[in-house]
């Protein structure tokens, strides 16, 4: 096992991939033959430090339950809009993701980004807006692990593939 503490700040854990997983690219062989990767806090992983700087023995109890299948696991876009009026085909897009992950260092990713979006999309709606142009809210799921839902949202969106208008 593998005790990780890759974190600058305090009481933040957090975790990348396993070791070597940049050099030999990611596999599933890779994944499942290399030993377990636990990310600790700061502050435990330097408790240890001391300890054992010390000459005492340092015991660590950790239970860990990972499922690996062959299942594909699905997320979903979460898709909101205030309708436009004349230029309602055209799209004004917001847009954010809705996932985080593990190493991510608090809300700032991107649960900043998600409340930025609808903020906007909220108070439009409170002004009674009513714009031209159909204002699109798009929170996609999967982005921390390939852009998944990004790139499936332009795949199914005609919207997006438009050509644009020159100004």
């Amino acid at each position: 096992m593998v005790l990780q503490c890759e974190s600058g700040w305090i009481g933040a854990v957090r975790g990348f991939g396993r070791p070597g997983a940049r050099e030999d690219g990611w596999s599933r062989a890779g994944m499942l033959a290399s030993p377990p990767v636990v990310a600790v806090t700061p502050e435990h992983y330097n408790r240890m430090y001391r300890i054992l700087g010390r000459g005492l023995p340092v015991t660590v109890e950790i239970e860990v339950r990972n499922r690996i299948g062959d299942r594909v696991e699905r997320a979903a876009n979460i898709v909101g809009e205030i309708p436009g009026t004349d230029l309602a085909d055209e799209v004004v897009m917001l847009g954010a993701h809705f996932d985080t992950w593990h190493a991510s260092p608090n809300a700032s990713d991107n649960t900043s980004g998600v409340a930025v979006a609808l903020e906007a999309m909220r108070i439009l709606k409170a002004v009674g807006a009513r714009p031209r142009r159909t204002v699109r809210v798009a929170l996609w799921s999967g982005e921390e692990q390939g852009l998944f839902g990004s790139r499936a949202y332009v795949r199914s969106t005609s919207a997006i593939r438009a050509t644009p208008r020159s100004a």
